[in-house]
């Protein structure tokens, strides 16, 4: 699996007339496409401990480690900073579509969130092509 197929189910969950929990599953799903893909480009020397990635805080480390990453002097770092920032905000939304359901979600922020999960994905690809690029 990749972490695009989660955005296509995303994008999936909005055909026709989505249902309030259409919404929120697309804007979870959306945002897990867009954070397995930062996790899986992360060079070896950023990658957070297993037991951070384990832990309740991994979000948090995943993006701590992008972020990371970004201030380098490596290149690809503005792609990764880009992506961090996006991410953390992805992460708010998630966290908002997942806990706090005494609102409706607007069909346009969902929408949002799909296009910039898909925007983290091009960065953060972007960014790790050209560390590689740099490493060889």
């Amino acid at each position: 699996m990749l972490p695009d197929d989660f955005i296509d189910t995303a994008e999936r969950l909005l055909a026709g007339a989505p249902e309030e929990s259409d919404k929120r599953s697309a804007v979870s799903r959306s945002y897990y496409g867009a954070f397995h893909a930062c996790l899986g480009s992360l060079p070896l020397d950023f990658i957070p401990a297993e037991s951070d990635i384990q832990s309740g805080e991994s979000h948090k480390a995943i993006i701590a480690a992008i972020t990371l990453w970004g201030k380098g002097t490596q290149p690809g770092r503005t792609y990764a900073q880009q992506a961090a920032r996006m991410l953390s905000k992805l992460k708010f939304a998630r966290r908002r579509a997942d806990y706090d359901i005494s609102e409706n979600l607007d069909s346009g922020d969902v929408d949002y969130c799909i296009g910039r999960s898909r925007k983290v994905i091009q960065l953060i690809r972007d960014a790790r092509s050209r560390f590689d690029k740099e490493a060889a």
